[in-house]
């Protein structure tokens, strides 16, 4: 007797193993000496698909039971011992945001590249399809899901975070399997995404708790200096939401152009998307000097780098009005940054404050101390070379590891 476990993929028209996913619905079906014996429904899940169990014998099977009996018998007892199928309730928990006590979360986090397995031909994505370099197919994607959700809801448990602003995302697709396929199903998230200019198609994007917080607007800013040649990089992207309490907050999610070239050759280009932002800070600073900012991303940049310190005016301490609180100076002296770059941790990712909700001591404020690097075990590794805890990442070089991201999340607190 032979059993298999096949998945309908109907956007694709195929039929594929679908023992390490869960299906929506299991069918049986029994085939002796070629014929169709029984089919019966066993189970349904969540999931949008469909799956059958096929069980096939070359003689009939000596059991005097009914057939559907002796089908869904021999089905429970081979799915747990043979087929090694996941169970359902792991996979499918949902978390509720609850953030309700008066606290909430935020949070960014660069995913290394949440994207879809499809090819967009407006973009270069074709290494991460089926059939490209990298092998990217729906298991894989699914992993990836499933990983960068498992980070989100360990950060502030049992609450989930009320904001959480992200790099390298390939569009508003891959975030909606996120907040809906994943245990962020109860999350009560509204997404804000825009397209960016960036080759690869990898976006900022943001997602909020739409029981705590309403969207006001949102928009894209442009950070490529057209003085520095012609290069693609990702938008700023702000949005402004009110809270419960008629509060304002303005938030901006950053991923400015990477060192890949050098950093000293692609300084200029951070020190301009620093410029821009805040230029725009001071807009919204001159209409109200008490107005509550945040300012979160991955800025490729340290928080002693100029870009950051000088251009951007994030300090570890408020001097004048217009200063920004950058809580991950500490931490990046500290040695607890977000990435592993040149052999020692660097805080790349930094979520910055404006000085009202820094040292306000009414409406929304910062929590202090609460600002961190996420550093559970599993979104690490030990090297073995080394020995070094490094970020348990989802691919280095075209080598697959299923890890999570080769950045650490970062987040912070506020009471409100």
């Amino acid at each position: 007797m032979n059993c298999s476990i096949l998945e309908k993929d109907f956007e694709n028209n195929i039929w594929r193993d679908s023992r390490p996913l869960i299906p929506r619905t299991i069918q049986i079906f029994m085939v002796v000496k070629n014929q169709l014996v029984t089919s019966v429904p066993f189970a349904k899940s969540s999931q949008n698909t469909h799956s059958i169990i096929l069980f096939t014998f070359k003689e009939a099977p000596k059991y005097t039971m009914n057939k559907t009996y002796f089908a869904l018998s021999l089905s429970l007892l081979l799915l747990l011992i043979t087929c090694g199928m996941p169970k359902e309730n792991k996979q499918q928990e949902t978390k509720t945001n609850t953030s309700q006590n008066g606290k909430m979360s935020l949070m960014f986090y660069n995913v290394e590249n949440l994207v879809d397995t499809f090819d967009d031909p407006n973009i270069d994505d074709e290494d991460f399809t089926p059939g490209g370099k990298l092998n990217w197919d729906q298991e894989k994607y699914t992993t990836k899901l499933v990983h960068t959700a498992q980070v989100i809801e360990s950060i502030s448990p049992p609450d989930l975070p009320a904001i959480v602003g992200f790099a390298e995302v390939e569009n508003k697709r891959v975030i909606e399997d996120l907040i809906n396929k994943t245990k962020l199903k109860g999350g009560n998230y509204n997404i804000v995404h825009r397209d960016s200019p960036d080759k690869r198609g990898i976006d900022v994007a943001l997602i909020y708790n739409n029981q705590l917080l309403k969207e006001v607007q949102a928009e894209s800013i442009n950070i490529q200096d057209e003085n520095l040649g012609r290069y693609f990089t990702r938008d700023i992207l702000y949005v402004q939401l009110l809270l419960q309490n008629n509060e304002t907050l303005h938030v901006f999610v950053n991923h400015w152009p990477s060192r890949r070239d050098g950093k000293e050759t692609t300084e200029s280009k951070r020190v301009y998307a620093a410029k821009t932002l805040r230029k725009r800070i001071n807009q919204i600073l001159e209409k109200d000097v008490d107005a509550k900012i945040i300012t979160m991303g991955d800025f490729n940049d340290t928080p002693d780098e100029i870009s950051i310190e000088k251009n951007l005016q994030a300090k570890k301490e408020i001097t004048i009005k217009s200063d920004l609180f950058n809580p991950y100076i500490k931490i990046n002296e500290n040695g607890l940054g977000s990435v592993f770059f040149e052999g020692e941790y660097a805080s790349f990712d930094q979520i910055m404050i404006s000085k009202s909700v820094y040292e306000k001591n009414s409406g929304l404020m910062y929590e202090p101390n609460s600002a961190a690097t996420f550093r559970a075990p599993f979104v690490t590794f030990r090297d073995p070379k080394t020995g070094v805890q490094r970020p348990n990442r989802t691919y280095s070089g075209d080598k697959y590891h299923g890890g999570y991201s080769d950045h650490l999340a970062v987040y912070l607190k506020l009471r409100y």
